[in-house]
């Protein structure tokens, strides 16, 4: 997590040893017990365990402007891959963001497909995009995209 004070700008999630049967399923901005922090989960289809490294990318609170935008999305299990965008005020622009489970059912599992900046206009990003995929067996998923913004 984060230290006390800090938000988190970016994250990422690395596994050990390389990741051929692995599939990243969530991986975005969150909080755990009142703290910033970066939310991930892999889907690991080999035969054994993996160790998983999650890393957060941290700066102060008192960034101008800081906001994280979330856009909630039905992902509509085995209906093929939903595309949501979180955008930025026009006054913003967009540092870093992500896509993460909010409600599934009691299965749910997801697979993050694309997770990226939005176009750009003179270099300043107007948001965040996901591309995410439901497997959950007994129910439709909410996502939660992520835009962290920044005054430009």
């Amino acid at each position: 997590p984060c230290a006390a004070g800090k938000v988190a700008l970016g994250g990422g999630v690395t596994v050990a040893g390389g990741s051929s049967h692995q599939v990243l399923g969530q991986s975005g901005p969150g909080s755990r017990g009142g703290q910033a922090n970066w939310l991930a989960a892999l889907l690991n289809g080999s035969a054994g365990n993996k160790a998983v490294t999650i890393s957060a990318i941290c700066a102060d609170r008192g960034l101008p402007g800081y906001e994280v935008v979330t856009k909630e999305a039905t992902v509509v299990r085995n209906a093929g891959v939903t595309a949501e965008t979180a955008s930025c005020p026009s006054t913003k622009a967009v540092l870093g963001g992500g896509a993460v489970e909010i409600r599934s059912g009691t299965s749910a599992t997801m697979t993050l497909f694309a997770s990226a900046p939005q176009s750009t206009v003179g270099g300043q990003g107007l948001g965040w995009n996901a591309n995410v995929l439901s497997f959950a067996s007994d129910g439709d998923t909410t996502v939660g995209i992520s835009a962290i913004c920044v005054d430009k």
